[in-house]
């Protein structure tokens, strides 16, 4: 099974849009202001009748949404896989795998509203992350994944750029620490805007580096890469300065930290990324 890359779009907007699979079927494309998506961020539960979620939220801004049906070979638990990997570097607000999500018709019918995502609570999968735009913005990604009693897969994309106030949205240092238990990967939690680190923003990020033992900190290699500009040359001295400021936040921990340009493309299109390796290997 080969997958088709992402396909990054790099500039100010910092959208992003993915084809899982080749062959997959587009059923549907809707972009559109709106002013009370709900936000749900919990599983759903059945009160007299009423199936609702413990946390849910209407949120207002520009929504991109895509539904797809994938091809027939595709395995439910391989397409999991693939969209896990593809929210890596995003900082993950719920994430919940079959009846742990509660019914399926809540997320089909009241949540995206679309009845043919209609399938089995056994088989489904709710992933929400969130990633902080160059321009301060926030956009929150929702990924539905279910399989239809036909055994056909569909996945609901939904890409909602915000400036509202996410509730529960906040890094810990906890989450990053996870993170770095992988041998490399992308750290989330760098926020930047205008070119210039923001620290309160970025605390939990800091504050867990901070904390690592020293030994981990000496074998903690960390690149900083910038996406905005058109050459690489500018997009080197973006990293470079912020691979300074960084290592001054972190107030000289003995970790290295450089700045790489665009070297390495994340998962999704943003202005900003950092990329760890630990080396020599734990």
């Amino acid at each position: 099974m080969r997958l088709l890359l992402l396909l990054l779009l790099v500039g100010s907007s910092g959208s992003w849009a993915v084809q899982p699979f080749e062959q997959a079927v587009l059923l549907q494309k809707v972009e559109r202001d709106v002013s009370n998506y709900n936000l749900s961020l919990g599983p759903s539960r059945r009160e007299l009748g009423r199936l609702f979620s413990d946390r849910e939220q209407l949120i207002g801004g520009h929504l991109t949404r895509q539904t797809w049906r994938l091809p027939n070979h595709v395995d439910f638990r391989r397409a999991q896989q693939v969209y896990q990997q593809q929210l890596a570097d995003q900082v993950r607000l719920f994430h919940c795998i079959g009846s742990a999500c509660g019914e399926n018709r809540y997320w089909a019918t009241q949540v995206f509203n679309n009845s043919v995502l209609t399938g089995r609570d056994y088989e489904q999968m709710v992933m929400v992350s969130l990633l902080t735009l160059a321009n301060g913005e926030q956009q929150v990604t929702v990924i539905y994944l279910v399989e239809r009693a036909t055994r056909d897969v569909m996945v609901n994309i939904d890409v909602v750029r915000t400036r509202d106030r996410i509730d529960g949205a906040q890094l810990t240092s906890a989450q990053v620490i996870e993170v770095l238990q992988q041998e490399q990967g992308w750290l989330p939690g760098l926020v930047v805007v205008d070119g210039e680190l923001q620290l309160a923003q970025s605390e939990a990020l800091i504050a867990a580096l901070r904390g690592l033992p020293a030994q981990q900190k000496n074998a903690l290699h960390l690149s900083v890469m910038c996406y905005a500009f058109t050459t690489m040359d500018e997009n080197l001295i973006c990293s470079q300065g912020l691979a300074e400021q960084l290592r001054d936040a972190l107030k000289q921990e003995g970790i290295a930290v450089v700045g790489s340009g665009a070297y390495w493309l994340p998962a999704t299109s943003q202005a900003v990324a950092l990329r760890f390796v630990h080396w020599p290997r734990k």
